[in-house]
């Protein structure tokens, strides 16, 4: 069996490091994997000329749906009209990439159980998807209790809160008290009609002015969230160091805290393999398994975590001795203790090999 993966440009290479973790099981199931890569003019034109020199595969995998307009040939979409399986893979909420899939016969792969549902209710196929811990993180020794830093890193961009509330000024006097109502973009979209809710029908047509709202209501609440993060840890005496573009820009919203520019991923997996906690806030992802989560425990690294409590679920119910508002420094008996069962269980169900067995089995449904 083969399979195409359509790539391009990501910040950091944290994209890159999924694209290299999922290709790299699949694989090992022996699966032939292409690469093609639409981040440049060239690339886009050696891609092209890949197609046309007749690549075969089975099924696709594109990362945020890149790639599905490629022209080939003369045909415009060419990948949505070859007849073969189509994943698209998020990893973001997919309102904000809906143009480059909707319509098209794809399933799109989510990183959180609340996309997933997102997309079904907009009547689109979907299957959770969640993120993933590279083996080779796996592989690597831990580093003792003793030997880690007192650091606690939250990987962070700077989300502006006032730059999304200024964008929603048109409408905030219809709308404000529903956005400051409702905790996800799925939830306002229910409040305001666009999405059903229950027995209740969708009443309100989303075109593109409402979509463009929306997409400001999730930066906007994305950004008054991570506020109450660093908030939430400064009250709990819990110091970060925030790491990520623009980072010092929340000096103004707490300077209790450490703020760093953004690295390169490689750079901050080291980081915080060294680190003796990270921190764990994913406003926007409150249903799923963000790398923000799984990197850190892959390392060894156990990770606090401020008002998500699916993870406990999800993964090991020890997350309850990390959960930010009972939260108390561990000694190092129950650090390494705890440290060791979140890392078997990550290694034992959340790696990426786990989830090429997941596209595959789809995958063979799709083909029986």
């Amino acid at each position: 069996m083969r399979a195409l993966m359509v790539v391009g440009e990501n910040r950091y290479g944290v994209v890159s490091s999924f694209v290299n973790g999922l290709a790299d099981a699949l694989k090992q199931k022996s699966i032939d994997v292409s690469l093609l890569s639409v981040e440049n003019d060239t690339c886009v034109a050696d891609s092209v000329l890949a197609l046309e020199s007749g690549i075969d595969f089975d099924f696709v995998v594109s990362f945020n749906g890149l790639g599905l307009d490629l022209q080939v040939s003369g045909q415009r979409d060419y990948l949505k009209h070859v007849g073969k399986p189509i994943y698209v893979l998020l990893v973001d909420h997919p309102l904000h990439l809906f143009s480059r899939f909707y319509g098209a016969n794809v399933t799109v792969l989510c990183v959180d159980q609340e996309h997933a549902a997102f997309c079904q209710l907009c009547g689109i196929d979907a299957l959770y998807f969640p993120h993933a811990a590279d083996e080779n993180w796996l592989a690597e020794p831990v580093t003792g209790f003793e030997d880690k830093t007192d650091e606690i890193i939250f990987p962070a961009s700077h989300f502006s809160l006032m730059h999304w509330r200024k964008k929603l000024e048109p409408v905030w006097s219809q709308v404000g008290e529903m956005i400051d109502g409702t905790q996800s973009i799925t939830r306002f979209m229910q409040a305001i009609g666009i999405l059903p809710i229950g027995e209740h029908a969708a009443t309100t047509p989303l075109d593109e002015n409402l979509k463009t709202v929306c997409m400001f209501v999730d930066f906007y609440q994305r950004a008054k969230k991570r506020r109450e993060a660093l908030h939430h840890a400064e009250e709990k005496g819990v110091r970060l160091t925030v790491v990520g573009a623009d980072a010092s820009r929340y000096k103004e919203v707490s300077d209790f805290h450490h703020y760093e520019d953004a690295m390169p991923f490689s750079d901050l997996c080291l980081r915080i393999k060294h680190a003796r906690y990270g921190f764990h806030n994913s406003p926007g992802f409150e249903r799923g398994l963000h790398e923000r989560l799984m990197m850190p425990l892959a390392l060894g690294t156990l990770t606090i975590i401020d008002d998500v409590p699916f993870a406990q679920h999800a993964i090991h119910p020890a997350l309850q001795y990390l959960n930010l508002a009972s939260f108390s420094p561990l000694d190092g008996d129950s650090y390494v203790n705890i440290q060791h069962i979140l890392r078997a269980e990550i290694a034992q169900n959340h790696t990426w090999n786990n989830r090429a067995d997941t596209l595959l089995a789809h995958v063979n449904s799709k083909t029986a």
